[in-house]
C-alpha cells in the first residue's frame, strides 16, 4: 500500500444470511432481494450468501444479483456456505459435551469449479446428519476439505467466520487459561487450514462488535495474521439488514422453542456502511482498517461470475427393453405413421428407442391397432417431434425414462393410478404404459396439445398417483435401480403467513400464545386463500376487500405485534419434501446442486421444484 493514511471503504460483507438459514432453526429475517438492494443502497461493490450448511436459495439469489446489475452492472454476488467444522468421525453417538462444538467455516465459491466442490461438501454433511438437541445437524469433517478442496485447490476461499468458529471459541479459552499448549494448538490449526485451501485463499475473519471477546479476538487475529503472513477480512455476519431491525430480529428467535442466546451475539449482526463499520473498531489504525478493506476486495476480484441455470437436458437412464422387429415390420409401421422416420434416421439413440418401445406397445394393446389409433400416434409423434426441436431436448428419453420409472412402481408392490391431467389425452403414454387410459375410448374429447405443445417452451408434465403406504418401497426401489446418488424428492420451503406470523410475533414478545391465536382468527380465507396482513389491515382495491375493522381496531392496541408481523410474514421458516417430486439424473447431482435431507430424513434436493427445473433437474 503506498499511502498507509489513504482512507479506503468497506465495499461488501463475505458472511452473510438470509431467510434460507431459517429452514432448521430461526435465524435470519433478510428476504434475499431485500438485502442485496440494501447492500447496493450502502455503495456495496458486493454481497456474499453464506446460509447456514445450505445452498438452495443460490438460484434465487444469482437472479436477485442479475436485477440489481441493471442499475449497477458492476455489483457482484457470491456464492457461499456457512458450514459446521468437527473432528473426523463426530455422531451423534460419539458427540462429547464440553469438549467437541460445531465450529462455524465461511466457504467462498471463486468459480463455478469452487461451487461443485461447495455442493458437494454440504452434501456429505447433509447424508450424515442426525437429529440432536431439537435440530438437524450437519456435521463437515476436516477429512472432507482435505478430499475435496486440498485435492483440487484455487477454486474455493476459506474463512475462520464467527465468534462460533473453531478459532473463536479456542482464542477466548486461551483467554481465561492462557495456557501455552492451546496457543501453539491455535497456531497449527490455523497452518493446518491454510495448508488446505492454498495460501493466499484462506482469511482470518473479525466481526464489528462492542462486546470485550469480539474484540479480544479481532486484537488475536491482527496478531496471528502478521506472524503467519494470513490475511484478515472484516464481516457483518448480518442477520438483519438494520440498526433499527435489531429488536424484530430478536423477537423472531424468540418464538422458537429452546434456549439460544438471541441478543448479545446479535447486538450487531447488521449491514453496515464504512463509517458505522469503523465506529466499533476504534482500536484499529487507518492502516489496518485499510488493509482489510484490500483484502475484501481481492476477495471480490477473485469470484468470478457464472450463471447457474443450464439448457434443458433430459437424463439418460435405464430403459425398458424393446423387441427389435424385421425391417418389412417396421416400415409396415412407417406407411401407417410416416412421422416414425424422422425418429428411425434421428441421431439420437432415445429416439431411436422410442421407435421400438411404441412398436411393442401397439402390439401389446389391441385397441390401438386401428387407422384410428394409427392417425393420432402419428400426431403424437410430429407434436413430440416439433416440442423437442423448440426446446432443443429429445422428449423421446422423456418418455422412456418415465416408462421405466412406471414399471418399478409396480414391480415395488404399489397400484400406479390410471392416470390424469391432460397426459389422458397424449395417446402415445398409453402405448408405452405410463398411463392406462385411451383417450380415443372416452366420451369426453381429450386433446394431446394440452399435454405438450410444441409453442410452448416448457418440459411436459405427466401426473400419475402411486400408492401412498408403498411410498418408501418404491423410493427404495428406484434407489437399488438407478443408485443412492442419482435419485432424490424435491424440496419444498414453507413461509411466514399471515396467521402463523400473527402467532410468531406475539411468541417472540411474550405475550399470551392465546392472543396470537385469536388474532390469527380474524383473518378470513377467500376460495382457501389467506389473506395477507396489509390486505386485512389497509384492504385491496384490486380484489375489493376492505380493511377489516376489528383486525384494525386489535392491531391498533398492540403496534409491536403489528410491527414484528409485517417484518416477518413471508420469510422461510421450514423445509418439507415435495409429495409428488422425485428427480432421476444421470451424472452427480453436485454438478447442479447440493442435497440435504427433509425434517423426516428424506433424500431432497437443495433447490425447489421450479429451481431445479432452472439447473436441467427435471421431476419425474
Amino acid at each position: 500500500m503506498e499511502n498507509k493514511d489513504e482512507k479506503l471503504f468497506f465495499s461488501c460483507s463475505l458472511h452473510g444470511h438470509t431467510d434460507y438459514s431459517n429452514i432448521r432453526i430461526r435465524d435470519s429475517i433478510n428476504k434475499v432481494s431485500e438485502i442485496i438492494e440494501y447492500a447496493n443502497e450502502l455503495g456495496h461493490k458486493a454481497i456474499a450468501m453464506t446460509e447456514h450448511d445450505f445452498c438452495g436459495g443460490h438460484l434465487k439469489f444469482q437472479e436477485a444479483i442479475k436485477k440489481i446489475k441493471e442499475k449497477n452492472p458492476e455489483f457482484k454476488g457470491i456464492l457461499g456456505n456457512e458450514i459446521y467444522l468437527v473432528r473426523n468421525g463426530l455422531n451423534k453417538d460419539n458427540f462429547k459435551s464440553g469438549i467437541d462444538h460445531y465450529y462455524h467455516f465461511i466457504l467462498l465459491a471463486k468459480d463455478r469449479e469452487g461451487l461443485k466442490q461447495i455442493n458437494e461438501i454440504s452434501t456429505r454433511a447433509w447424508m450424515r446428519s442426525y437429529m440432536a438437541r431439537g435440530m438437524r445437524r450437519v456435521p463437515t469433517y476436516y477429512q472432507d476439505l482435505q478430499e475435496i478442496i486440498s485435492n483440487n485447490k484455487g477454486h474455493i476461499i476459506g474463512s475462520t467466520a464467527c465468534r462460533g468458529s473453531a478459532l473463536g471459541i479456542q482464542l477466548l479459552k486461551y483467554k481465561e487459561t492462557q495456557d501455552e499448549n492451546l496457543w501453539k494448538k491455535i497456531e497449527n490449526w490455523i497452518l493446518k487450514l491454510d495448508n488446505i485451501f492454498g495460501h493466499g485463499d484462506f482469511y482470518l475473519e473479525m466481526q464489528p462488535s462492542h462486546d470485550k471477546e469480539q474484540i479480544y479476538i479481532n486484537k488475536k487475529i491482527i496478531e496471528l495474521s502478521k506472524k503467519f503472513d494470513i490475511k484478515y477480512i472484516i464481516t457483518c455476519d448480518q442477520h438483519y439488514a438494520k440498526k433499527e431491525d435489531r429488536e424484530i430480529h430478536k423477537a423472531f428467535l424468540n418464538a422458537q422453542q429452546g434456549e439460544r442466546e438471541v441478543d448479545n451475539f446479535y447486538s450487531s449482526t447488521y449491514l453496515m456502511n464504512t463509517e458505522e463499520l469503523e465506529s466499533y473498531f476504534s482500536y484499529f489504525t487507518r492502516e489496518e482498517l485499510n488493509i482489510a478493506y484490500q483484502n475484501i476486495n481481492e476477495i471480490i476480484d477473485k469470484c468470478e461470475e457464472y450463471d447457474l441455470q443450464k439448457p434443458l437436458k433430459i437424463p439418460e437412464l435405464k430403459w425398458r427393453e424393446h423387441h427389435r422387429k424385421p425391417l418389412q415390420v417396421v416400415a409396415e409401421y412407417v406407411d401407417k405413421m410416416p412421422v416414425l422416420t424422422n425418429f428411425i434416421q434421428s441421431k439420437d439413440k432415445a429416439d431411436n428407442e422410442l421407435v421400438w418401445a411404441l412398436i411393442d406397445g401397439i402390439e401389446r394393446h389391441k385397441d390401438l391397432q386401428c387407422d384410428e389409433a394409427y392417425k393420432e400416434l402419428n400426431e403424437n409423434l410430429e407434436i413430440t417431434w416439433k416440442s423437442s426441436e423448440v426446446n432443443k431436448a429429445h422428449w423421446s428419453a422423456y418418455f422412456l425414462n418415465l416408462q421405466k420409472i412406471i414399471d418399478i412402481c409396480w414391480e415395488a408392490g404399489s397400484i400406479v393410478g390410471c392416470g390424469r391431467g391432460s397426459g389422458v389425452g397424449f395417446l402415445l403414454l398409453y402405448a408405452l404404459d405410463i398411463i392406462q387410459i385411451n383417450c380415443l375410448r372416452e366420451k369426453t374429447k381429450c386433446y394431446p396439445w394440452r399435454f405438450l405443445n410444441p409453442s410452448r417452451v416448457s418440459p411436459p408434465d405427466v401426473d400419475f398417483d402411486i400408492s401412498g403406504i408403498n411410498r418408501q418401497k418404491i423410493l427404495t426401489a428406484f434407489r437399488n435401480e438407478y443408485g443412492e446418488n442419482r435419485v432424490a424428492n424435491v424440496a419444498t420451503f414453507g413461509t411466514e403467513l399471515s396467521k402463523s406470523a400473527l402467532q410468531t410475533s406475539c411468541r417472540g414478545l411474550g405475550l399470551d400464545p392465546e392472543l396470537g391465536l385469536y388474532f390469527s382468527s380474524l383473518i378470513p380465507s377467500d376460495r382457501g386463500q389467506v389473506r395477507s396482513l396489509k390486505q386485512c389491515y389497509y384492504g385491496d382495491e384490486e380484489k375489493d376487500f376492505k380493511p377489516i375493522k376489528l383486525f384494525v381496531d386489535e392491531m391498533n392496541k398492540y403496534p409491536k405485534v403489528w410491527e414484528v408481523a409485517q417484518r416477518i410474514e413471508g420469510l422461510i421458516n421450514r423445509s418439507g419434501s415435495h409429495a409428488g417430486g422425485v428427480i432421476f439424473v444421470d451424472e452427480p447431482f453436485t454438478e447442479s446442486t447440493a442435497l440435504m435431507r427433509a425434517p423426516d430424513g428424506t433424500i431432497t434436493t437443495q433447490y425447489e421444484l421450479h429451481d431445479d427445473e432452472k439447473v436441467s433437474q427435471l421431476r419425474l
